[in-house]
């Protein structure tokens, strides 16, 4: 099985649940985790790409584990299941695309694990404005990249007031946020030579600002 920190803090992450939703399975690694680990019971693997569901389902026939994973060729949550879930992990996709997802939930989830691999911002600004709480949000280093993992369930109202960080990482200052914070600042370096500011480049200096409060600067 392929070790991956990302797949291993998503496992960690999910509650024990009957059912689970896997929005873009691609290769079955993280469905391989799942049930090895015995974390679910069934896992409904959803894939837009023929190729990548074929993948899947062929590793779970090599593993043994065709009868506890359904594999459905669809768009996002937008598919029919005869097993129902309340529970959908998406990770592996953009930011933009995975807000997309979670407004065609068509399946009425309402409790999920998202792991963007990039504008994590729209996808916290999405949760802010849509009145979701968030249990967990911790930033992790894995092969040159910064990930954020996130558990968050549908609510009556939001925890979140930062869209820029993690409520864990805020809580915790683990050593892959502090890492993420230093590359944060050397990327906005480049503000200290510049004399006017449009609206585009204040947003940056407040993130900046930020993320210098945060280092205690």
């Amino acid at each position: 099985m392929i070790q991956s920190k990302r797949l291993q803090k998503i496992c960690d992450t999910l509650p024990q649940v009957d059912v689970v939703i896997d929005v873009g399975c691609d290769h079955g690694y993280l469905e391989e985790l799942l049930i090895k680990e015995n974390k679910v019971k069934k896992i409904i693997a959803t894939d837009i790409s023929l190729a990548s569901l074929t993948k899947t389902k062929v590793r779970m026939q090599k593993l043994g584990f065709e009868s506890k994973v359904e594999c459905v060729l669809a768009d996002g949550l937008n598919f029919e299941s005869q097993s129902k879930s309340n529970f959908a992990i998406i990770a592996g996709i953009g930011g933009i695309e995975t807000v997309n997802i979670l407004k065609g939930n068509k399946n009425n989830v309402n409790e999920f694990i998202l792991v963007p691999v990039q504008n994590v911002v729209a996808v916290r600004d999405f949760l802010i404005c849509n009145s979701y709480e968030v249990l967990f949000d911790e930033t992790i280093f894995e092969k040159g990249k910064y990930y954020s993992v996130i558990h968050a369930k549908k609510s009556n109202r939001t925890n979140i007031t930062n869209k820029y960080f993690g409520i864990t990482d805020l809580k915790n200052r683990g050593k892959d946020f502090e890492k993420f914070v230093d590359r944060e600042l050397k990327n906005l370096k480049f503000l200290d030579e510049l004399s006017c500011q449009d609206e585009k480049l204040q947003e940056k200096t407040n993130y900046r600002n930020m993320l210098l409060k945060l280092k205690g600067e």
